[in-house]
């Protein structure tokens, strides 16, 4: 795996934001981004439904090109999280430089295992960082587009998808990630 292999935002072992290996360019976009998006989210959504639909979110893979997060690609994954404190705020882990092919590859399952495992208290977020430096390092597509591409299995309320957006999926599209 790069260097460039890391991680931001909310797991339950810790009471604020953490973050391991990324770019401040990539932290401060996608803080922006996630907190903007979190908020319109709430205005449209009930108190109920909102927390509802959260602890069973799916998780999402995301290859996106350069200029959406960082001035490089971006390839990784984003799940719901909380914090020690409650707070809910989805965990992102990935890596700086690639496009990574979003449906094959030891990668993706390596890293969905490590994070699912920090979400479920196994691990802490030091060892995290370890073991995502450890995975080796996805396929690159040569086919990536201008578009960012996001895959999910899906759940019981979201179908398994595979999505292509012009930019960032903002408000009504960001709600369309984790809430039917």
């Amino acid at each position: 795996m790069p260097e460039q292999a890391g991680f931001c935002g909310k797991l339950p072992a810790r009471g604020d934001f953490i973050r391991r290996g990324l770019s401040e360019t990539l932290v401060s976009c996608w803080d922006n981004w996630v907190a903007r998006n979190l908020a319109y989210t709430h205005t449209v959504i009930t108190q109920d439904e909102w927390i509802k639909g959260w602890v069973i979110a799916p998780l999402w893979r995301l290859s996106l090109p350069a200029g959406y997060l960082s001035e490089q690609p971006v390839s990784g994954l984003i799940m719901p999280s909380i914090d020690k404190a409650g707070r809910y705020f989805p965990f992102f882990a990935g890596v700086e430089g690639i496009s990574a092919a979003i449906n094959t590859g030891s990668f993706w399952h390596e890293m969905e295992h490590a994070c699912r495992d920090a979400l479920m208290h196994t691990i802490e977020p030091d060892e995290l960082f370890l073991q995502l430096q450890n995975i080796p390092a996805p396929e690159e597509t040569s086919c990536m587009t201008e578009q960012g591409l996001w895959m999910t299995e899906g759940n019981n309320t979201i179908p398994a998808q595979t999505l292509t957006y012009q930019e960032l999926p903002e408000q009504e599209l960001f709600a369309k990630l984790f809430w039917a």
